[in-house]
């Protein structure tokens, strides 16, 4: 079990299911080829000002983000496949 630390998120990627036509053709949507999907199963702290305040993160466990998929760090967690990115490297949350 991973405990992330700082403004770090731990998400879980989900994998988009492409469109097949009758024919077995797979469309790939333009979106899946730079940005991911996944779900916030872990949130670090926040991060620290100079004078040591805490920023507290504004995302939630259980949301739903888009982060650029080049950035981050690949994990591995029971199995699932897991991003850990910063908070800042999130790029929308989608409800």
């Amino acid at each position: 079990m991973w405990k992330v630390t700082g403004s770090r998120v731990l998400v879980e990627v989900i994998k988009n299911e492409n469109d097949v036509t009758e024919a077995g053709l797979e469309l790939v949507r333009k979106r899946t080829l730079n940005s991911e999907t996944g779900k916030v199963v872990d949130i670090g702290p926040g991060s620290l000002s100079t004078s040591g305040e805490r920023f507290p993160p504004r995302l939630q466990i259980g949301d739903v983000v888009m982060f650029n998929k080049a950035l981050g760090e690949k994990l591995t967690q029971n199995g699932v496949e897991c991003k850990l990115v910063n908070e800042s490297e999130i790029l929308a949350v989608i409800s």
